[in-house]
C-alpha cells in the first residue's frame, strides 16, 4: 500500500506575497492617514516593501514608513504576516505635539491596524524614554524579558 504524503501548501507563493503586500498597502495607507487626521492634517510620506528569502523558511515581512510634515519625523512598522506579528520600532513626534497625548492615540490606531491585518502580538520596540514606558506599561503592555527597549500586548 503507497503512503500519500500530505505537503503543506506554499504560503509564500507569488500571489500569496502579492496578496499580502496588498492587504499591508490598503491598512497601512487607512492607519496613516488617521495619524495625519489627528496630528491636524498633511500628508503622509508613505514607503513600503516586503523582504523574502525563498531559501529561509518563513522568511517573509513587509516593512512600512511614513513621516508626516511638521507632524510626523518617523513612523516605522514591519509585519510578519506568518508569525502573525507587527513590531513598531520608531516613532519620532516633532518636539512640539511631544507631551499632548498623540503617542496614546497613535498606539490605539495602531492596535487597530495589527487587528485588521490579523495580528497576534504587537511590539513596540525601541523605547528609550522612561516615561514613556512606564505609561505603556500602565497601558496594558507587557516587558519584553529578552529586550529592555520593547514591550509587547497580545491582541
Amino acid at each position: 500500500m503507497e503512503k500519500t504524503v500530505h505537503k503543506p501548501p506554499n504560503l509564500r507563493t507569488e500571489n500569496w506575497r502579492n496578496k499580502q503586500l496588498n492587504t499591508f498597502r490598503t491598512h497601512f495607507t487607512v492607519a496613516t492617514d488617521k495619524i495625519a487626521d489627528l496630528m491636524g492634517g498633511g500628508i503622509p510620506q508613505n514607503k513600503i516593501r516586503e523582504w523574502y528569502e525563498p531559501g529561509i523558511s518563513g522568511a517573509y515581512s513587509v516593512h512600512g514608513s511614513t513621516s508626516i510634515e511638521n507632524a510626523l519625523e518617523i513612523f516605522k512598522i514591519d509585519w510578519q504576516p506568518l508569525d502573525q506579528s507587527l513590531k513598531r520600532y520608531n516613532i519620532s513626534l516633532f518636539p512640539q505635539l511631544q507631551g499632548h497625548g498623540y503617542g496614546l492615540k497613535i498606539n490605539q490606531i495602531i492596535e487597530e491596524l495589527s487587528r485588521a491585518l490579523g495580528v497576534k502580538r504587537l511590539v513596540l520596540a525601541s523605547i528609550t524614554n522612561d516615561r514613556w514606558h512606564k505609561r505603556l506599561l500602565k497601558e496594558g503592555f507587557h516587558q519584553d524579558i529578552n529586550d529592555p527597549h520593547s514591550v509587547f500586548k497580545d491582541l
